[in-house]
């Protein structure tokens, strides 16, 4: 994410950073490549994402998939019924 600090962060953080930070990203400057979840928040609203979204952490960090977890959080926050949105799976 943008913010640089090497500070860990909660889900809610990073959400909050994505949302005041996302529209002044370019392909250029979005070096990690924070753009795709809104590819990703399309694909969980309109049914396309088809498998379950799986969170991998270790010792209490995520490790793989903070990008699809903050688009899932998002869809949730936007008021997409869960009913619609991929199973979400926490796994060490």
């Amino acid at each position: 994410m943008v913010d640089e600090s090497q500070e860990h962060k909660t889900f809610y953080q990073l959400v909050n950073i994505f949302n005041s930070c996302f529209q002044t990203y370019t392909p250029e400057n979005d070096i990690s490549n924070d753009l795709r979840i809104l590819s990703y928040i399309e694909d969980m609203k309109n049914s396309r994402w088809k498998n379950p979204i799986y969170i991998t952490y270790k010792n209490g960090e995520v490790i793989d998939g903070i990008h699809r977890g903050i688009a899932y959080l998002k869809c949730i926050n936007d008021g997409i019924s869960p009913e619609i949105l991929p199973d979400i799976f926490l796994e060490e």
